[in-house]
């Protein structure tokens, strides 16, 4: 413990190290995912289809565009019937973002930061493939990839919020892609197969002591990404009382790492009035 300059099991970097602290280019918060890949990447080319869903996906969870978001959709919901504004804001705003920043560029240049710009231009066609990687000192492996492997890293657990009734998400790691934006900036997706959680009875089982999925039944095969940095790891052990594909599913926490919630206090500004504020 002692020693200095010498590597011991003391003082040995962690083996799920994720890369250390997060580039701040610009604020934009889906630019700076501390994803640490492993493994040669692979280039692939993306259909158009997986290449709008994977950018809308994107534009649709960056709270730094989020006044974008709201009057581009309700444009839609002015112009077009109520069944149809949805579908119609998703198809029609990536292309609608990039030339209203373009634009904006023209008149207000200073309003257009360069993660904002990056982000309107969009992606690259070819995405970085990955069959592993690390974040929030979490190793995440494909589904594929396990096939080799006794350890089960592929399941994935995204937490439900208002936008989705506070209902979770289960799945599995099909692909882990890395999108190439302008100024070398990166954005990291897990291509998931989600199960279906709609049926009570034929998808999913809860009781007071676990909750059964079956992984024979997906759905939101027209959704199938995810930010790397909103998805939590769980594993699936087979039901022995069911038949089928039935699985229990099995959350837990890695060793030394905590997720402490936002604690409430009160701070004094200098005219000593209090304000309420959010430590982490």
């Amino acid at each position: 413990m002692y020693l200095q300059d010498i590597e011991t099991k003391f003082t040995r970097m962690d083996r799920n190290i994720d890369g250390g602290e997060a580039e701040n280019i610009d604020g934009f918060k889906i630019f700076n995912q501390k994803v640490r890949p492993m493994g040669m990447a692979l280039n692939l080319q993306l259909s158009n289809k997986l290449l709008m869903e994977a950018t809308w996906y994107v534009l649709n969870n960056c709270d730094e565009i989020g006044p974008y978001l709201k009057e581009h959709y309700e444009k839609c919901n002015v112009h077009g019937p109520n069944n149809c504004t949805y579908r119609t804001h998703q198809t029609e705003f990536p292309t609608w973002f990039k030339q209203r920043v373009q634009e904006q560029r023209i008149t207000n240049p200073l309003d257009v930061t360069a993660d904002l710009y990056a982000l309107a231009y969009g992606p690259e066609r070819y995405v970085a493939s990955y069959a592993a990687c690390i974040i929030n000192s979490k190793r995440f492996h494909t589904k594929h990839r396990e096939l080799r492997l006794r350890t089960k890293n592929s399941g994935v657990l995204v937490t439900g919020d208002e936008s989705t009734n506070n209902v979770d998400f289960y799945g599995v790691i099909n692909d882990i892609m890395e999108l190439h934006y302008m100024g070398r900036r990166r954005v990291y997706l897990f291509m998931c197969d989600s199960f279906d959680l709609g049926d009570p009875r034929r998808g999913v089982r809860v009781d007071n002591h676990m909750t059964s999925i079956n992984m024979g039944r997906t759905w939101y095969k027209d959704e199938p990404f995810v930010l790397a940095c909103q998805a939590s790891q769980c594993f699936y052990i087979r039901d022995i009382k069911a038949q089928g594909r039935w699985f229990v599913v099995q959350n837990y926490t890695n060793r030394n790492v905590y997720d402490i919630p936002p604690v409430p206090r009160v701070l004094e500004d200098i005219d000593g009035e209090s304000s309420d504020d959010d430590i982490y």
